[in-house]
């Protein structure tokens, strides 16, 4: 059974988790005949869903790594076991085509309860790994395992054709997870570092894991929606986290209170951080009428998976009518901080602005392709009953976007462990001037 979806996150694809799985559940084995049907059922399911199941490798690249996928479900599995053979699934596909593998077999209420540690919150770059907080010195080993053999494994799990960015962000952020459920490292670490230092460290508990977002962002308010107003500074900041359909009113209400106090304070600046928005629908439109601007426009070229085939189109649609307000300020400038980050309806949310000229974008590039799929419908595994999505559309942007991803017109370091002070914002502001 399919249920729709229009724009996911690939950040809740990518650590969904599982809330009732039964311990007697987890440990029983699936045979191999259910075990290959439910990896013909993602298989059946992308051929016959998505506009282009080898977009990333040819034909003959794609099916040798399928066959290796099959080739490890021989023997019973448990569904523990077997979640980390389906999810490499993930490396042939896009990041609307993913199957949500991690914490199967497990019940997050028992894990929290337990006090179930996870591996600190790590920087990867390249071949090395260092803790986020010591990224000076690369790990050698934890708990006595290769880091380098860790590494190896976890590449395994990724699409190395995507953004490479946005791809090993991914990886830290899935690494602690990774550290403790695959390879059953607990908590105190015990780390040895390239220099010969070792030292003991404690590892994160789930339930604080699960309040940053995946890919360890911090949030310092629990809302999706939060803002700041500087008055001396003519300047506010609006935190938008979150695009997804089920944040839709809060998203308006927030909107509404703070449109009003810019607008009553007759502020000047307005920044909306999206660097933490991993996507969602396309619900952000309604807060671009915090400037005054003509008919908003988004051209792309749509090619669409039917039950007849593929469908190519391209429109240029109608996102938002003209919005003039005496409310707000004649020299009100909007700038929008993105980051790797943001992908999907964030992703969305820059080019919007970027397009129609709405404003400045600052941060680093997003994270999601210029050329991308979209569209995704979901669906259940019959045996495993491991969730996956497909996706339905690839979405071409390249007529107005040259480069891979969206490029910010300011360069900043996009520091996703605290929120944008006000002396940070207003360097922003000089930087621009200048």
């Amino acid at each position: 059974m399919a249920r729709t979806t229009k724009c996911i996150s690939a950040f809740i694809l990518l650590l969904a988790t599982v809330t009732g799985s039964s311990k007697a559940y987890a440990q029983e084995l699936l045979t191999p005949e259910e075990l290959r049907a439910d990896l013909d059922y993602y298989f059946t399911t992308l051929y016959s869903r998505h506009p282009d199941p080898y977009y990333f490798y040819s034909l003959s690249d794609f099916e040798e790594r399928k066959n290796n996928i099959y080739a490890q479900v021989e023997s019973p599995l448990t569904l523990q076991q077997f979640s980390w053979v389906a999810g490499q699934i993930n490396s042939l596909v896009d990041l609307h085509s993913l199957t949500k593998f991690t914490f199967q077999g497990y019940s997050m209420d028992e894990l929290v309860s337990a006090g179930e540690k996870v591996f600190p919150f790590v920087r990867i770059e390249e071949d090395r790994i260092f803790l986020k907080n010591d990224p000076v010195n690369p790990i050698a080993q934890i708990n006595g395992v290769s880091v380098d053999t860790i590494l190896a494994d976890h590449r395994q799990y990724f699409n190395w054709k995507l953004p490479h960015e946005v791809t090993f962000r991914m990886m830290e952020a899935m690494f602690p997870v990774f550290v403790r459920f695959k390879y059953h490292l607990r908590s105190p670490f015990q780390l040895t570092f390239l220099d010969g230092t070792c030292r003991e460290v404690e590892g994160n508990s789930i339930d604080q894991a699960i309040k940053e977002d995946p890919y360890g962002v911090h949030r310092a308010n629990s809302s999706d929606f939060s803002y700041q107003i500087y008055p001396s500074s003519s300047m506010a900041i609006f935190n938008l986290n979150n695009f997804g359909n089920t944040v839709r009113n809060e998203l308006a209400d927030s909107f509404a209170k703070f449109s009003e106090e810019v607008n009553r304070q007759r502020i000047s600046y307005v920044f909306y951080d999206v660097s933490k928005n991993g996507g969602g629908n396309h619900i952000g439109d309604i807060a671009l009428n915090v400037i005054n601007h003509d008919t908003i426009f988004f051209k792309y070229t749509m090619i669409q998976r039917g039950e007849t085939g593929n469908r190519k189109y391209t429109a240029s649609d109608k996102i938002l009518p003209p919005h003039h307000d005496s409310a707000i300020p004649d020299d009100r400038m909007l700038f929008v901080i993105q980051g790797p980050k943001t992908m999907s309806g964030g992703d969305y949310f820059c080019r919007l602005v970027a397009e129609n000229r709405l404003g400045v974008l600052v941060g680093q590039n997003t994270g999601e392709a210029t050329v991308t799929f979209s569209l995704s419908h979901d669906f259940t595994m019959p045996h495993s009953k491991i969730n996956f999505a497909i996706a339905s559309s690839l979405m071409d942007f390249s007529e107005f976007f040259s480069s891979e991803t969206v490029t910010p017109d300011i360069y900043w370091d996009v520091n996703h462990n605290r929120e944008f002070t006000e002396k940070e914002l207003n360097e922003i502001i000089r930087k621009w001037r200048n």
